[in-house]
Formats: C-alpha cells, structure tokens, sequence
C-alpha cells in the first residue's frame, strides 16, 4: 500500500496494489478502502478533497449524507437536467421521507410535479401536488414569531405551515424585514445561539444561524480565532441574515465574498425536511455544492440552522493606513 498526500491541507491520497482478477482479494481491498473512508469520516474529514466523488467513491456518499440530503442533491439536477437521470439516482433510491418521492423543485421547499410535466393536470393524486391553501389565524403579522430552539423544531414548524398552507416569515434580529410583513406564521431563529465547535488548530468553527455576529466574534476572539467579515446593519445581526443576505463589507475585497467563508450549511426546506451540505473541512468536493446556494438566497432555499465557518487567525494588531496626496500647484 502506497500513500500520497499533501502535507498542507491534509489531503491523503492511498492506494492499493492488487491482482483485481483474484476476486476474493479484490472484496478484501474493497473492505480495507471501506474502512478507510471510515476513518476518515470517524476523525472528522470526507470522502473526497478533489477531482469530484467518481464511481468507484459514490457507494460512500450515504457515510456522510443522510437520504434527505441526497434527495435534495437529486431534485436540484432534476431541475437542470430532467431528461436524464443523475449519477446520484441511479446509484441511489433514496427518498425524501416527507413528501414520499422524490420531486422537482419549483420553488425551493414546495415541490412541485416534475419539469415538463402539464402543472393544470392533476388528475393523478401525487405528493407532489400543489395543495390548497389554508387560512390560519394571526395572520399579518398579528402574532408574535415563534422561538424554536432547535433544528428539530424548525423543521417541525416548517412541516406544518407546508400541510396547512401557511405563509411563512423568517426572522433573524428582525433588523431587515418589517415585523407586519404579511405572514401566517412568523419564525424567528434568535433561540439558536450555540456554538457546538470552534477548532482554532483546524481554524473552522460550527455556530448555529441565530447567534448574533457581535458574539460569535468575541467568542472567536477569546480563542485565538478570526472571522473575516465585516457587514453593514445594525448591532446584533445574526449570522444566518448575514449569510441569507450575503452582505459584506470593505474586507470583502481581501478576504472574498461571504460563500468563500462557508464550509457547509445545515437548512430546512419549506416542507420541513433537514438537507446538509457541505462539511467541516477544507476541502469538500463531496455531492453538489448546496452551500452556495444559501449565500445570498434570501432564504428561498431553505431556512439556514447551522453554518460550519471557515476561519483565520486573529491578527496581533488591525491598524488602519491613511495617505494623503498633495495637489500640484
């Protein structure tokens, strides 16, 4: 067995030597690579750093995402490529459990019946259907936002607003969205202010959406660790509406826009499925790249619970230029 890797980035790259027309020593090595991607997986890496997932990795991708996920990867290639099944779907038959099949998406957490299929006929009695709409009570805004504290209850609360028919009004600190925006449920995800991992060694950091970036910063801060964004708004932001909104400022010109801070996402989708994208390192070329999608989505793909972050290390002394030119005269 050889090994090739990058010192750098921690990017191994081991290979088997075998005879492959002695079968029995070829399900051995298949057993052995298996266990390697454990491992892996086990000390908090992925299936694959680069050059994409290929046949022979594509067995391991249930290791890392679950069936929710994988559905979401499927409907979203739906949408681009509906003649053609994806790579994903032919290897896998996975499911989303909450709406029974897998659906192409219309509108992001609302499937809807498959590309090219006639939207008025809906003479067969899908999952996929548009449902009617249902007036709930406390409409306008007229109720205060419901506090989930967790993802769960996210998903719980996006589940039954989608088989209600309720419209839903995500919140952050509530400094970019008008309190009455018209809603017949209103969420706001200020309850989710944890931070479950900050690896300053690993320079990566785990928060979840509604902790306030003042806060995250200073915790960030006290380790040694640097989040290099800047945005504008008021005190008190949260991370989710500074990702949703993709706002940034100034550093953004050193540093890169906000997609190029984030190593995966945890959201919830409008019909109340979990979808994770993404991972905690580095290098992640793993399934389709969800993440970005969340950057500056608004929240039209999925409400955003957790956000693995990529860091820096926190500079010893931020000092700021100034020049001036003298005019000639």
């Amino acid at each position: 067995m050889s090994n090739v890797f990058h010192a750098g980035d921690g990017n191994l790259h081991p290979n088997i030597s075998f005879d492959a027309t002695n079968l029995d020593l070829k399900k051995k090595v298949e057993a052995a690579s298996a266990e390697i991607m454990q491992a892996c997986i086990a000390a908090g890496g992925t299936i694959t750093g680069e050059h994409g997932v290929g046949i022979d990795k594509m067995r391991y991708m249930p290791l890392i995402f679950d069936a929710e996920s994988l559905g979401a990867m499927q409907a979203l290639r739906r949408v681009f490529d509906p003649k053609s099944g994806s790579t994903l779907e032919r290897w896998f038959r996975y499911t989303p459990a909450a709406s029974g099949r897998m659906c192409a998406v219309t509108a992001w957490g609302a499937p809807g019946p498959r590309p090219g299929a006639k939207l008025h006929d809906h003479s067969r009695k899908s999952h996929c259907a548009p449902r009617r709409r249902r007036r709930a009570r406390g409409r306008h805004g007229s109720r205060a936002p419901r506090r989930p504290g967790s993802p769960d209850a996210v998903a719980l609360l996006l589940g039954t607003a989608h088989q209600e028919g309720w419209r839903v009004r995500i919140e952050g600190a509530g400094t970019w969205l008008q309190s009455d925006a018209p809603a017949d449920l209103a969420i706001t995800t200020r309850r989710l202010d944890r931070i479950p991992a900050i690896e300053p060694s690993d320079l990566t950091a785990t928060a979840e959406a509604g902790i306030g970036l003042d806060q995250l910063r200073q915790q960030l801060a006290d380790r040694g660790a640097w989040l290099a964004i800047d945005p504008p708004g008021l005190a008190g932001r949260t991370l989710g509406s500074v990702v949703s909104t993709a706002t940034a400022g100034p550093l953004r010109h050193g540093f890169g826009p906000i997609k190029d801070h984030l190593l995966g996402v945890t959201f919830v989708t409008g019909d109340g499925r979990m979808v994770q994208s993404g991972g905690r390192v580095m290098k992640n070329v793993a399934g389709y790249d969800l993440t970005r999608l969340q950057a500056g989505g608004f929240g039209a793909f999925g409400v955003i619970v957790l956000v693995h972050l990529r860091l820096r290390t926190l500079p010893a002394l931020i000092s700021p230029t100034c020049s001036r030119a003298r005019a000639k005269t």
